[in-house]
């Protein structure tokens, strides 16, 4: 009601309205636009993915009638990756040791956009940025230089490992945006990298689980984003982007870690030093797309649950009664009394206000993105100064939709977006057409 209320102070109909207006959206038609348009299309894959959930679950109970149900997803999930593409978690992770995701990610992101780290933190007390010190023995402080200027870019911390009463998720965090004063002095950026990944033993090394690489590389999206910005103002900087487009630079660096050539440059059996064996490699491939629907579907859940609730009437909302009707009619799941989710939604508060949608929203554009690095190569240096470029450096400076189509040369589609699902694309099923009505 209270963000309903400045809403109304400020003459729009509903928070969802008000907030929307700054991003690529610019209003809440716009993503119900997009969710009825998704919709349909997810809905075939996820009816796919429950039948196979379902069979398997009917064969391992030997109930020829047992259902899926919600908790039983993840469990049947992991027995379909070990029995039909023979993916065991717990013998991929012996491939991907820190020390070898570290350098890997390291050496591919220098090479693709001209850049070199250089560890400081043994330098740290002259080196720091403000005198920020690492707060933990286990943090690490990087400079970040531009391999062709010769100039230092900025500085990023990495805090990789859990302990007591550290924030328990993962995020990159901006710490200071690149400002450029009035004097012509350039306040260089500093961004932290905050994940909780397995710490090592005295028996074997910090093993990473497969998506847990694809997280580092995720959250490694946005510390380039902060990072190798050129944005003059500090508002504009870095992540500073609209809300629905903030996700796209670090979603489309999840493809890294499913592409053969990349892995086999740092995957490394962390007793052997084997490369990741092509069966296996095969195997974790295959099953990328197995459950899309059903994960996505999930997204779309939350996505539309927060924005109901942002556009009612006043703000007047029963949040339970909501959840609870939307439910059955996103997901192919029936209702769970007794569940009150949107108390652990964390997005509703955190910033992602009527925002929700922004997840699969940017997915979409870095799909759509990440083709130019497919066809000239996912180790290209052509591919990533032009993403550096054109993308990376801007920042907010420019529209969001605006800076897709000059990275793109042409309007953004939905093409590959639809591929990554699983789907069967629509000739240039544009995934802009609801946000191109404000242009």
């Amino acid at each position: 009601k209270l963000r309903d209320e400045a809403a109304e102070m400020l003459g729009y109909p509903t928070t969802a309205a008000f907030e929307d207006e700054v991003r690529m959206s610019k209003t809440p038609a716009t993503v119900e636009a997009f969710y009825a348009k998704l919709r349909p299309l997810v809905r075939e894959k996820a009816l796919t993915d429950r039948k196979e959930y379902t069979d398997m679950l009917r064969s391992v109970t030997g109930d020829p009638k047992a259902e899926l149900q919600p908790w039983d997803q993840w469990y049947v999930e992991t027995l379909l990756k070990n029995q039909k593409y023979s993916v065991d978690e717990k013998v991929i992770e012996e491939y991907f040791p820190m020390e070898k995701v570290v350098e890997g990610l390291f050496n591919i992101t220098q090479n693709l956009y001209g850049i070199e780290y250089k560890d400081v933190t043994a330098d740290a007390k002259t080196k720091a940025p403000y005198g920020w010190m690492p707060w933990d023995p286990d943090v690490k402080l990087y400079e970040v230089w531009d391999k062709k200027s010769k100039e230092m870019l900025g500085w990023f911390y990495t805090d990789l490992y859990p302990r007591p009463n550290k924030y328990s998720h993962a995020a990159c965090w901006g710490l200071v945006p690149r400002k450029k004063w009035s004097d012509g002095t350039i306040e260089k950026p500093v961004a932290a990298l905050v994940c909780n990944f397995n710490k090592s033993t005295p028996d074997k090394p910090s093993l990473l689980p497969h998506d847990q690489v694809e997280t580092f590389f995720h959250e490694f999206g946005h510390c380039l984003h902060n990072i190798l910005t050129k944005a003059d103002t500090s508002y504009f900087a870095g992540t500073n982007v609209e809300l629905d487009f903030v996700e796209a630079p670090s979603q489309m660096m999840e493809n890294w870690v499913w592409d053969a050539d990349v892995l086999k440059t740092f995957a490394r059996h962390y007793k052997t030093g084997q490369p990741l064996p092509d069966d296996l490699l095969n195997g974790m491939i295959a099953a990328r797309r197995m459950g899309s629907g059903l994960f996505t579907e999930h997204q779309f859940y939350y996505g539309l649950v927060d924005e109901t609730y942002h556009t009612a009437a006043h703000g007047e909302v029963d949040t339970t009664k909501v959840a609870r009707e939307l439910y059955p009619q996103i997901e192919t799941y029936s209702d769970v009394p007794g569940v009150y989710f949107q108390a652990s939604f964390g997005h509703l508060i955190n910033g992602y206000t009527a925002g929700y949608y922004g997840y699969q929203w940017s997915l979409v554009y870095a799909q759509d993105m990440f083709q130019r690095f497919k066809e000239l190569g996912l180790l290209s240096p052509e591919a990533g100064a032009y993403y550096r470029e054109k993308i990376l450096s801007r920042g907010g400076t420019m529209d969001a939709f605006d800076m897709l189509k000059d990275y793109l040369g042409r309007e953004p589609n939905m093409d590959a977006y639809l591929e990554y699902l699983g789907l069967k694309t629509q000739k240039s099923a544009s995934a802009a057409q609801p946000a191109a009505t404000h242009n």
